[in-house]
């Protein structure tokens, strides 16, 4: 946990000082830390100084189990925490450390993620009958040991295809994504810097003959 860095002293007058930020990487059970002072350096000075010690608190831990509609877990999924915009408290432009993991064979998983707010994304493994899904605004307090996220994944409808080259020939390997539109025009939030994005419902490819089949949520079922 030693680290030594290399930093532009202050003039012969007046010393610098710095603020630390240690961003433990995604996955790690320790959060990130910010201290708005961490080590002050003379103009002058020549031997390395000595940094304060830095005790990181463990991360909040996101647990839970995946089912289907009917209740039936889900195993294999996986479960991507996408961090938002804000910043941590006390640490300035330092956003939360996005985060994946995968859910056992039974639907359980945990994640370890620093407070923050979260978009929280579920995706079946290829060949499930379950669709995926996904939770915005999602908020991990500090100070929890292990919060509780029971995942229940909306009813699944099948969509199903063929896509043919410009020639008429069936196309192979080709990536097919079905988007849910949330904007609107009478809102004016489809494009702009108040934008509303389209959430992604379901990702597969062509086979050998060109056709294709997705599982995506029965609309109005999902959140």
């Amino acid at each position: 946990g030693t680290v030594t860095l290399s930093l532009l002293p202050g003039t012969a007058t007046k010393a610098l000082d710095y603020g630390l930020t240690v961003i433990p990487p995604a996955g790690s059970p320790y959060a990130t830390r910010c201290t708005p002072v961490g080590v002050t350096v003379g103009g002058a000075a020549t031997a390395p100084v000595s940094l304060l010690t830095v005790m990181l608190e463990r991360r909040p831990v996101l647990a839970g189990t995946v089912t289907n509609a009917a209740g039936a877990p889900v195993g294999n999924v996986a479960v991507t925490a996408t961090a938002g915009p804000l910043s941590i408290d006390g640490c300035d432009n330092t956003p939360a450390v996005s985060s994946s993991t995968h859910a056992d064979d039974y639907g359980n998983f945990l994640l370890p993620l620093d407070p923050g707010t979260y978009q929280l994304d579920y995706d079946p493994p290829a060949g499930s009958a379950a669709p995926r899904l996904t939770e915005l605004a999602v908020t991990i307090p500090a100070g929890f040991g292990q919060i509780s996220q029971p995942v229940k994944l909306p009813p699944a409808g099948l969509v199903q295809g063929t896509v043919y080259a410009h020639d008429g020939s069936p196309l192979s390997s080709a990536t097919i994504r079905i988007f849910e539109v949330r904007c609107t025009i009478q809102a004016g939030d489809c494009s702009g810097p108040m934008r509303t994005p389209p959430w992604l419902r379901a990702q597969t490819a062509t086979d050998a003959h060109g056709t294709f089949r997705a599982v995506v949520p029965i609309l109005g079922a999902a959140n």
